[in-house]
């Protein structure tokens, strides 16, 4: 009968797959906060991740402090990142916040036809996606109110 023997390789892996990753390494990134004081933000849209064919935008909301209880939505839109007034933007939808009581929750946005229309042949790395934390009613204000958004993750779009 044959015993198996376990190499130097096998021993190191085990010890890798064992030890803790050292958070200096990690690629995590941070949630951002929207509020009445910061209720937009941008992010620059990842060339590589489209030229791959990575047109959906996946965001989650992590958690929502709203003791006032306002209904509140975060618009999403395309568009230059500069910001300046000639640049078009282009909705791409809202992370439908309502009831007032939702705290979590993951959406995602088909940017295909965004891209198409907005980016047009010029580089899509100076194009961004825009959040934007509003009331529904604008007789409400924020207030204390805060959304924390993960960063957007990329996909592809799923095979019909």
């Amino acid at each position: 009968m044959r015993q198996k023997r376990f190499g130097w390789g096998y021993f190191l892996l085990a010890v890798l797959a064992l030890s803790p990753v050292n958070s200096s390494h990690a690629q995590s990134t941070p949630d951002v906060r929207l509020d009445a004081n910061n209720p937009k933000v941008s992010f620059p849209l990842a060339r590589d991740k489209i030229k791959q064919g990575e047109n959906v935008i996946v965001l989650r909301v992590v958690r929502i402090e709203n003791p006032a209880q306002v209904d509140i939505t975060v618009t999403v839109s395309l568009g230059r990142c500069a910001g300046d007034a000639e640049g078009e933007q282009v909705p791409l939808g809202a992370l439908g916040l309502y009831p007032k009581g939702l705290s979590q929750g993951r959406f995602a946005f088909d940017l295909d036809s965004a891209l198409k229309k907005v980016v047009r042949g010029q580089d899509p790395g100076l194009f961004c996606l825009e959040l934007l934390l509003r009331p529904l009613r604008a007789s409400e204000k924020l207030q204390e109110t805060q959304v924390f958004i993960s960063a957007p993750e990329w996909q592809k779009p799923p095979r019909p």
